[in-house]
């Protein structure tokens, strides 16, 4: 079900800064960016997908554009606390970052951030993930 409007919380930071890692010094403008962000989660089959509203203007903009063309940015693969395997794709439209989609491969039912562990991270264009402590 999704949520109302919310400052990011420091598990949802905590795995798009994970999917920035493969991203190394290109990822300055993505990382400055989530100062301001907010965020709503964006499914309602149980995932902790979310969207991420990154402010241009106004108090709470910080937030320089990234030069990237739109979609994906990079990919990510996690399990969960009980094994199962998640997938997770950074999203960023017109050089801000705007969803990170969380998803199962195959029906676990609803989970949670919190659920995640060991995530690894790939830039969309290098290939295999490389794991984040």
């Amino acid at each position: 079900m999704t949520d109302s409007e919310h400052d990011i919380t420091a598990a949802e930071r905590d795995v798009v800064l994970r999917l920035l890692e493969p991203r190394g010094e290109h990822a300055a403008a993505f990382r400055a960016q989530l100062a301001g962000a907010r965020v709503r989660s964006s499914c309602e089959c149980g995932c902790p997908s979310f969207l991420i509203l990154v402010p241009v203007t106004g108090p709470r903009s910080t937030a320089p554009r990234s030069e990237s063309t739109n979609g994906p940015l990079t990919d990510g693969y996690a399990e969960t606390t009980d094994g199962h395997a998640i997938g997770l794709i950074l999203w960023q439209s017109a050089g801000l970052l705007c969803a990170v989609e969380i998803y199962a491969y195959e029906d676990i039912g609803p989970f949670a951030l919190s659920d995640l562990v060991s995530i690894s991270a790939s830039d969309r264009s290098d290939g295999p993930p490389t794991a984040s402590p």
